[in-house]
């Protein structure tokens, strides 16, 4: 695979991009290293402190990883948006839906 990285270090065609990373069953594609890190850094802590929000604004227990995940990819990432799933097909912004969200007892 052919990586189309300029001398900064930005891949300005994400489908050909270096800097992924997979969480659970989907991979993130970023343009550069940087964007990569700050990703990897912080999902976790977002996750967190935005289901922590929630509960406290509504009393409920809140577990919305991939939601949570995506908006913060989508804050990162200036120069696109690129997802791959499980069977490596190519998502972009405008084929999200998420679903699937489901009522357990904790």
């Amino acid at each position: 695979m052919e990586f189309n990285i300029n001398k900064c270090c930005i891949a300005h065609n994400l489908r050909k991009s270096p800097y992924r990373f997979k969480v659970d069953t989907i991979i993130y594609v970023f343009s550069s290293r940087l964007y990569l890190n700050k990703f990897k850094n912080s999902y976790l802590q977002n996750r967190l402190q935005r289901n922590q929000k929630l509960e406290i604004k509504h009393n409920l227990v809140f577990d919305f990883k991939l939601y949570h995940d995506i908006i913060l990819y989508d804050n990162i990432e200036k120069r696109g948006f690129l997802l791959l799933n499980n069977d490596n097909d190519f998502i972009d912004k405008e084929q999200i839906e998420v679903t699937g969200e489901t009522i357990t007892r904790s």
